[in-house]
């Protein structure tokens, strides 16, 4: 028996889940690198930006790009706002002060966003359509493939950004 489709079928959905892991990750090295902190809420945030967009989709019917625009701005204004009210002030006081802050604020996002969302799994609805793009054997959505792109043109985007 072949195993060789299902194989790369695992392949494709191991890339693109990792994909999304890898900007997660990605997030955490350049915020350690900027501030020398390891945000913990840093996965609430990420949820916290798909959520925002799940939310301007389906509940309020915008485009995507706008969707997408509007969630990470939210977020962003609300990290900031984080930074400035719970971090800044302890620039000073010990790491594991810091950390304690971190991970405060992701039981807060985490609680927040299950008393406002649920605690139900949530999918943003396919943006390049349902039909499944058929390779070697294997099944991939088009969005995954959109994925992967956007994530290798953010890292070589801060490749560049960051050695020029």
């Amino acid at each position: 028996m072949d195993n060789s489709p299902q194989l790369f079928q695992y392949i494709l959905s191991g890339l693109s889940n990792g994909a999304i892991y890898a900007l997660i990750g990605f997030g955490f090295a350049i915020i350690y690198n900027a501030t020398g902190i390891i945000n913990f809420a840093q996965g609430e945030f990420v949820m916290l930006g798909g959520m925002l967009t799940l939310f301007f989709l389906v509940l309020l019917s915008f485009p995507l790009i706008p969707a997408i625009v509007l969630a990470i701005l939210i977020s962003t204004i609300i990290g900031i706002a984080f930074e400035r009210l719970a971090i800044r002030p302890l620039k000073n006081a010990p790491h594991l002060s810091i950390v304690i802050i971190t991970i405060g604020a992701s039981i807060l996002i985490r609680g927040i966003s299950m008393l406002v969302w649920g605690k139900d799994t949530h999918a943003i609805p396919a943006f390049s359509g349902n039909e499944p793009l058929y390779i070697a054997g294997a099944t991939i959505l088009p969005q995954h493939i959109w994925i992967f792109a956007i994530t290798l043109l953010i890292i070589a985007a801060n490749k560049i950004f960051f050695n020029y």
